[in-house]
Order: C-alpha cells, then structure tokens, then sequence
C-alpha cells in the first residue's frame, strides 16, 4: 500500500530544500533525484506534467490491450551466494 505524503515534518527529518546532493556522482539516480526535487517546489510545472500524464494515461485506455501469458514450473529459492552462482552456471 502507498504510503501518502506528510508535508508536515517531524522531529528528526530533514526538509526536501535542505537536501543536498553530490553533483560530481557517477550515479544515476541524482539528476533524476534533483529533478523530482525540483519539480516539488515548482507547483505550476509539477501540475502541467500530472496533466499531460493523466491524459496520457486517458489515451491509452482508450486503446484495446491484448495480451497472453502462460505459466512456467520453477525451483524458487532464496538467492544465496552459492544458489546465486549455481543459477548463473545452470548446473543440472
């Protein structure tokens, strides 16, 4: 289940405009985190993206979706180190 947003802080947290982040980081997911940090005190903007987003959403409804799916008999397990390697290897 989603867990809404509270716009209230709480003792201990630190506020979304205090956030600083690392902009020489290698990783992926910073400029998408300092996107999405910018798009939440940009109301005007975060709202004509939700727009486009729904009526995007309304248009792909619209459309007939199709689909087939069938079933597969698998070993499930929990992912050791060894189980891990063995399915790399598929040692039968």
């Amino acid at each position: 289940m989603r867990k809404t947003f509270e716009p209230q802080i709480t003792f201990g947290t630190v506020p979304m405009s205090n956030i600083k982040f690392d902009i020489f980081c290698r990783h992926e997911l910073v400029p998408i985190l300092m996107a999405l940090q910018q798009l939440y005190f940009n109301k005007p903007v975060l709202n004509e993206i939700l727009v486009l987003i729904k009526e995007d959403i309304v248009e792909d409804k619209d459309e007939k979706l199709r689909g087939d799916s069938f079933v597969v008999q698998k070993n499930i397990h929990y992912p050791t180190d060894a189980n891990l390697i063995l399915d790399g290897i598929e040692l039968q």
